[in-house]
């Protein structure tokens, strides 16, 4: 059942695609043979100039190329584009001809649900352009709309703008702290490029609202049979009045649109003030508490910008650090460790490691110099020690058996002097190997007792011998507990010997973070800037609101 009706919902889409696709065709098939009719039957000996061309190109926004110009006459209708899955969509036809017009002419009367009209216009792909609609000419009102001044205009519902900001852009910061911390190059690109594209249409929204065209002067009716119809008219311009504020023989100061679609102004601004009664509130709070999220967003993005400028990945990216990345030395690997260099970042592992008994450094053997046959000797003569005297808690192992115990030291003692790579850490100590003889001589002593007391006993010269090798030259070290860190210095003694000096503290960056780093700060520093506009402008309205700006007179704009 849960494999069954994703199954069906998938069926049902493939099958609604495939009716579009079939009704879709077969439609453009009728567009493509109506337009084929028309170039046949409908050509003119007209052609639109250069100039007309470029202002029909800005009318529509097509991209016009040839400017024949044909007629085409029949009855005014409205089809659906194709009756399968695009439903919404639909063309506006005359006769079977698919037609794009700014205007059409009203029927005689309101009884006539469909009437002829003659159209004028030029061909682009498979439609007909109307360049005039019976004896309206558009051309001639695009020109004198293109002649009319614009003006900047400071419009009431600004705040909305700039709420709708605060909406939206939340949303981004949480998306681009989350792709910060995984360095996602792919998913920070998509970020930064909606981003801009939403402010692009912001940016496009505002200035289309607030450029306004300029129109001054009296009203005045245009006849009923005039090309246009009744229309009203302002310094020459139709305007288009659906509230019937404009008045015939009054005088009016219009700031107004033109939609691509229309041959008429549209009013937004009458007078100064909105042609659209009613007050804009915000939607989302007050102007105090919209400045507040604006400054805290804005100070949490400005603060994650300090912290990437300042990060490693950014002072690696910009040559400040420079290392070369991990590099791995095991027991196959040892003489490596006389080619490291500052600036390295290496990991130790599989090698002999023990401390020095004089200070806090180590010292790394390779295991394939190690020798236990040469301690044969220091085995029988440690086992051949007297261990008569019991172990006493208030005596430390050096006063019981200060002969054993001086002797180890002194074997590894002579050894550590001839210690091939010595290492010094800086940072927290975690590395602890032991560098006491305790446990031998310990082990020494208890079957000592035994023997003492049981006749099996034995002492195992091969434990032994094991344990002088591991306190004498080191144990090995586990991959898991592999040293790493940073070369910081490395000095090569006269006898061949090498000291380096390794920062254990240095946390190396991963590559994706270096090469991220950038679309990490561009995104944040876009992200800031916009917190930091809103918060001007919601401090500038409550400054308006509250009235405490006297140079500011306009409570209602923000």
């Amino acid at each position: 059942m849960y494999i069954f009706l994703p199954l069906l919902m998938i069926i049902i889409k493939i099958m609604m695609l495939l009716c579009w696709w079939s009704d879709n065709t077969l439609r453009q098939k009728e567009r493509d043979e109506a337009i084929s009719r028309l170039k046949e039957q409908g050509m003119t000996a007209d052609v639109l100039s250069d100039t007309d061309l470029v202002l029909l190109r800005k009318i529509y926004r097509r991209r016009f190329i040839d400017g024949t110009i044909y007629q085409h006459e029949g009855i005014y209708s409205i089809r659906q584009l194709a009756p399968g899955w695009r439903q919404r969509w639909q063309d506006t036809c005359v006769g079977d001809l698919r037609v794009e017009s700014i205007y059409w002419p009203a029927p005689p009367s309101s009884k006539d649900e469909s009437h002829s009209v003659y159209i004028r216009g030029i061909i682009y792909k498979d439609a007909l352009y109307a360049i005039s609609a019976d004896d309206a000419l558009f051309i001639p009102e695009a020109k004198r709309l293109e002649n009319l001044p614009r003006q900047w205009v400071p419009r009431e519902f600004d705040v909305v703008y700039l709420e709708g900001l605060h909406f939206i852009m939340p949303l981004f910061s949480l998306f681009t702290f989350i792709a910060s911390l995984s360095s996602s190059i792919p998913m920070l690109s998509i970020l930064t490029t909606l981003i801009l594209g939403m402010l692009g249409a912001y940016l496009w929204l505002i200035q289309k609202q607030h450029r306004l065209f300029l129109i001054e002067g009296e009203c005045s009716l245009m006849s009923a049979n005039s090309a246009f119809g009744e229309r009203k008219v302002i310094n020459e311009c139709m305007v288009s009045d659906p509230a019937k504020k404009l008045q015939p023989g009054e005088r009016y100061t219009l700031h107004c649109v033109r939609s691509h679609h229309e041959v008429f102004l549209s009013p937004e601004r009458l007078n100064n003030k909105e042609y659209v009664d009613g007050a804009q509130f915000l939607l989302f709070g007050s102007r105090q508490w919209n400045c507040a999220l604006a400054l805290v967003l804005f100070v949490a993005h400005f603060i994650f910008i300090h912290n990437l400028y300042h990060s490693p990945a950014h002072l690696i990216h910009n040559g400040y650090i420079e290392y070369v990345r991990e590099k791995v030395i095991d027991s196959d690997h040892f003489s490596t460790l006389y080619e490291v260099l500052p600036k390295e970042f290496i990991h130790i592992n599989s090698v002999l490691v023990v401390n020095h008994d004089f200070d806090d450094t180590l010292c790394l053997r390779d295991k394939s110099e190690l020798k236990k046959d040469d301690f044969k000797d220091a085995v029988q003569h440690l086992i051949g020690m007297d261990y008569s005297v019991e172990l006493d808690e208030k005596k430390s192992l050096f006063e019981m058996y200060p002969e054993a115990y001086e002797y180890l030291i002194n074997i590894k003692s002579r050894n550590q002097v001839n210690c091939p790579i010595t290492m010094t850490m800086t940072g927290e100590r975690i590395y602890y190997f032991d560098t006491s003889p305790i446990y031998i001589i310990t082990y020494l002593s208890e079957r000592a007792q035994k023997i003492k007391m049981t006749a099996n006993a034995m002492i195992s010269s091969e434990l032994v011998k094991k344990s002088i090798s591991g306190y004498v030259y080191g144990n090995e070290l586990p991959v898991r507990n592999s040293i790493h860190g940073l070369v910081v210095k490395k000095e090569i003694k006269s006898n061949g010997n090498v000291f380096i000096t390794l920062n254990r503290a240095f946390t190396p960056t991963q590559k994706e973070e270096v090469e991220s780093i950038y679309y990490k700060i561009w995104v944040n520093i876009i992200l800031a800037a916009i917190y930091l506009f809103t918060f001007i402008g919601f401090l500038i309205g409550w400054f308006k609101e509250s009235g405490s700006s006297p140079s500011m007179p306009n409570p209602s704009a923000t």
